[in-house]
């Protein structure tokens, strides 16, 4: 069988991960919706060519060995493209029916959903993917490729992308050298994290979002002297505050005495147009220690770029190739550990080069539901198309934490932007 067919070790965290961790791309628009049919034929025409869209995922066995995706010849755009009553006047409606939704075995995974009434004068497409398939990114590049206007766009990460590691160098080049190198980055990798101080019996996955202004978040970037900060660190920065508000410092919860860790994903892709998960994840610490708003994002700005510049971002991915070649069982082990040391997830996409239509119907925004959460974790996405910018949290913590946490997220940005 084609080596091109076994799975990514990514890609097989993802499908030996027991919540089938799937996410949603909701891109609104405004007019009247298409009929279902005509969605269909573009969707054959536009993306039967992308060999990614036939896949099949495997069962997971508990043996070693790696695992092959199944092929189908073709996808069935009937089956594929369906027409869905989700929607309301509501946009929150919507969001919380996509969280947690699951897909049929036996066939690719994804589904693109047209919800004919999202709003006033709105309709919505839905692109339902589980993750083992692709990332977000691909996403945006496939819906490049479905809508009418520029070029299909690049996928555009939060920070710049770099070329994966090559196959033949068992280690990154310095500063991870030797036992001691590997240690440090190990702790690094996987040390405790200090955990949301909730209560587990009073747990719940929800999810909740926010439009928010996007010259706000330019005025942030600019809040503090000297280079400005990139869109993921003001994230990481907003989000601190916002946790520091809603949980508090988690000084007395488990892990008390280490940092909150957040996973921040990192694009590997050499060719922007490529489908599937190119991307490994970075730790990063979020600064919910300090009280004044500034004073969170200088301690955020240039994270990124130097975990990045430490290669953790290759250990990552060396990491994951080490428990695929151990086989499932340690991915699975792998996978177990991520909500515990790294308890918040943070990502942050630009859509670029718009305007975008579909067959003149313009496109207006676009949000991101994350996967369900895990047991006493949160995820923000923030993404960004022209104007538009929305703020989605998935949180699975206390009753009300999704709101309460976007709320303050808003006030956390405007008050970086009139710092």
């Amino acid at each position: 069988m084609d080596e091109k067919l076994y799975l990514s070790p990514v890609d097989e965290a993802h499908a030996s991960d027991p919540a089938a961790p799937m996410f949603s791309v909701v891109a609104y628009f405004s007019g009247e919706p298409p009929a279902v049919d005509v969605l269909r034929e573009r969707v054959a025409a536009r993306w039967g060519a992308a060999a990614r869209l036939r896949r099949v995922l495997p069962e997971i066995r508990r043996g070693p060995g790696r695992l092959r995706w199944g092929v189908v010849d073709r996808f069935d755009p009937r089956r594929q493209v369906v027409a869905c009553d989700d929607g309301g006047p509501a946009a929150a409606d919507l969001h919380r029916a996509l969280l947690g939704r699951r897909l049929p075995d036996g066939f690719p995974p994804w589904r693109l959903e047209l919800v004919p009434h999202a709003g006033e004068g709105m309709f919505a497409l839905v692109m339902v993917v589980h993750h083992a398939l692709m990332d977000a990114a691909s996403t945006q590049t496939l819906f490049g490729r479905l809508l009418d206007g520029a070029a299909a766009p690049s996928a555009a990460p939060s920070v710049d992308p770099r070329p994966a590691p090559s196959a033949s160098r068992a280690f990154p080049r310095s500063p991870v050298r030797g036992l001691g190198g590997a240690a440090r980055v190990a702790g690094v990798l996987l040390g405790p994290s200090r955990r949301l101080p909730v209560d587990p019996a009073d747990l719940r996955p929800e999810t909740a979002w926010r439009p928010l202004d996007a010259g706000t978040l330019e005025a942030a970037r600019s809040a503090l002297p000297g280079r400005a900060a990139t869109r993921t660190e003001v994230v990481l920065a907003a989000a601190a505050g916002a946790l520091r508000a809603v949980h508090g410092r988690g000084e007395q919860g488990p892990g008390r005495g280490a940092p909150l860790f957040a996973g921040v994903p990192v694009d590997l892709r050499s060719r922007p147009e490529e489908l599937g998960n190119v991307l490994t994840v970075l730790r990063a610490p979020l600064p919910v220690d300090l009280g004044r708003p500034e004073d969170r994002l200088a301690a955020c700005r240039g994270l990124i770029g130097s975990l990045r510049a430490d290669h953790l971002d290759d250990v990552g991915w060396y990491l994951l190739n080490a428990a695929a070649r151990v086989g499932p069982g340690a991915l699975r082990t792998l996978t177990s550990l991520m909500p515990r040391v790294a308890p918040v997830g943070c990502t942050s996409i630009r859509w670029r080069r718009g305007p975008w239509c579909l067959d003149g119907r313009p496109l207006t925004r676009v949000v991101l539901v994350g996967p369900p959460s895990a047991p006493g974790t949160v995820y923000l996405s923030l993404v960004g198309y022209a104007d538009a910018l929305s703020l989605c949290v998935v949180s699975h913590t206390l009753p009300g934490d999704s709101g309460r946490l976007a709320a303050r997220f808003e006030q956390e940005l405007a008050a970086l932007g009139s710092a």
